[in-house]
């Protein structure tokens, strides 16, 4: 008898989502999906900018020869020490990462969205600095990524603004 009332109240949640219109993201003919291979992602400059690159290309897809969109941003970051020992050594840094980005339309009629993103990852200083040196790229390569998935995130959540 309990599991009568169980699947009632699973299947509870599921029809409450129904009755308000939500719809997946890319579900066929919504406007997120749509913008799958329409968007050409500019160049960012340094290595950082590259990882930010790539894995906006990963979400947006391979863009068409005559793509409609063109996506910029600018990726900059800085490091702040968190741990110091007794002797003034820092063994834990943060790195904070911020990416302004803009989409404009790639005939010229004008720019559809812009916004800044945020991001931050640790890594532990080491005895070695080759290791610690590997932990910083590492960390700078974690918020590029996580500054990317920021970005596509925002696009495709105001796709019904962008592709109007």
């Amino acid at each position: 008898m309990w599991w009568s009332r169980r699947g009632f109240l699973v299947g509870l949640p599921a029809a409450g989502l129904a009755g308000c219109g939500f719809s997946p993201l890319f579900s066929s003919g919504s406007e997120a999906r749509s913008l799958k291979s329409q968007i050409v992602v500019a160049p960012i400059s340094g290595r950082n900018g590259y990882f930010l690159r790539e894995r906006l290309l990963r979400r947006f897809g391979d863009p068409a020869t005559d793509a409609p969109y063109i996506l910029s941003a600018d990726f900059t970051s800085s490091q702040e020490g968190l741990a110091i020992t007794a002797t003034a050594e820092i063994t834990r840094y943060n790195v904070n990462g911020i990416a302004d980005f803009s989409l404009t339309r790639s005939d010229g009629e004008g720019q559809k969205m812009e916004g800044t993103v945020r991001s931050t990852a640790g890594y532990s200083a080491t005895s070695s600095p080759y290791a610690t040196s590997v932990a910083e790229q590492d960390a700078l390569q974690r918020v590029a990524e996580d500054l990317a998935e920021k970005i596509a995130n925002r696009v495709f959540l105001s796709a019904d603004r962008v592709v109007r």
